[in-house]
């Protein structure tokens, strides 16, 4: 009655766990003052000459699994189906600039500190003009 006369739809809140970690949102807030301090310390301290370009990382993994599907059978009779439980996957790590568009991407069998510091290193090379910052 109510919600046909607010016109009012029924809603599923997002969830948000009541301990959510405040140092996440003081992140949030504060990154902007955190990259001008950054780029002005590099600027007069470092002498740097290059200019700074940002990028956005994250790592992925994705495989490939066996899907097991139903089965026709008569009544009472079981199916009886014949599957390999194989998963095999690879990670890929990459960068994208939100101001340019340019990315970098790179494939890993998987994720430890001495692939990504493979990635780092191999990142740092396909960008040497540039200050590159992966917050």
């Amino acid at each position: 009655m109510t919600r046909d006369r607010l016109k009012a739809k029924l809603k599923v809140a997002r969830p948000e766990h009541n301990k959510q970690d405040k140092k996440r949102e003081e992140f949030k807030e504060t990154l902007k003052e955190n990259l001008e301090l950054l780029s002005n310390y590099l600027k007069e301290q470092k002498n740097e000459t290059r200019k700074i370009r940002y990028f956005a990382q994250d790592e992925s993994r994705f495989g490939i699994n066996t899907i097991i599907g139903r089965l026709i059978t008569g009544c009472g009779v079981k199916p009886i189906g014949k599957w390999q439980w194989l998963f095999k996957a690879f990670w890929l790590y990459g960068a994208g600039s939100l101001l340019t568009g340019e990315s970098f991407f790179y494939q890993f069998s998987h994720v430890n500190k001495d692939c990504y510091q493979k990635y780092l290193e191999e990142f740092s090379k396909a960008y040497p003009d540039r200050v590159n910052i992966l917050p």
